[in-house]
């Protein structure tokens, strides 16, 4: 009976040794984690892409006769999108064997601006027409001419006007040009000049002079 006892209180004693050993490997367990937890990284948010606005250069297709001077014309154009456009660097190539180039000049866009180069190369072929807006207005926004082309067409075939490489357009807060569409011209069929109304003369009757 006594030898019974002494079992019963040995494998009492080592469950309890048992649960004490998974106690405290739980509470040590506990103790390392709360001296140095783990931190979750947080998760990376994307960026948000800056959009970018571009300009676009394009030659227009519907030149017409000059009011003042009588020749043809055609519009440079000029959209801006969301830039505030400084300066507008112009260079042009033709064939001086189809077209004669006489003039270029500031269009609608830029009021009054500072003409930084212009030469037109009739030799060559090249047209370079730089401006730039005016310190007063600052900058400038929309869609419109920004220079006229005055010429004279040589023959009946289809005349190209195209934009050089080295064109390029300067926007505030932009280190780099902000252009990134040239559409060339393509000259063919010219508007027909409207005749001039004719003025009649009426010949004065002499006066009859009494005998």
């Amino acid at each position: 009976m006594e030898s019974k006892t002494k079992k019963s209180n040995i494998n009492k004693t080592w469950v309890l040794i048992t649960v004490l050993i998974v106690l405290t490997a739980i509470l040590l367990i506990i103790s390392i984690q709360a001296k140095d937890p783990t931190i979750e990284a947080p998760t990376p948010t994307p960026e948000e892409k800056r959009e970018i606005s571009y300009a676009t250069l394009k030659i227009s297709d519907k030149p017409r006769i000059s009011t003042i001077s009588g020749k043809y014309e055609v519009d440079v154009e000029l959209d801006t999108d969301e830039n505030e456009v400084t300066i507008v660097q112009l260079e042009m190539e033709y064939d001086p064997q189809t077209l004669r180039i006489y003039e270029i000049d500031p269009g609608n866009l830029i009021q009054n601006p500072e003409i930084l180069e212009k030469k037109i190369d009739i030799k060559n072929g090249t047209i370079k027409y730089w401006l730039a807006v005016n310190e007063d207005e600052g900058f400038v926004q929309g869609n419109d001419s920004v220079a006229t082309i005055r010429f004279t067409k040589i023959g009946t075939e289809a005349a190209e006007i195209n934009f050089r490489p080295k064109t390029s357009i300067n926007a505030r807060n932009s280190s780099e040009s902000v252009l990134k569409d040239m559409l060339s011209g393509i000259i063919e069929k010219l508007p027909t000049p409207t005749p001039r109304p004719t003025r009649i003369i009426n010949p004065t009757t002499p006066p009859i002079q009494d005998n």
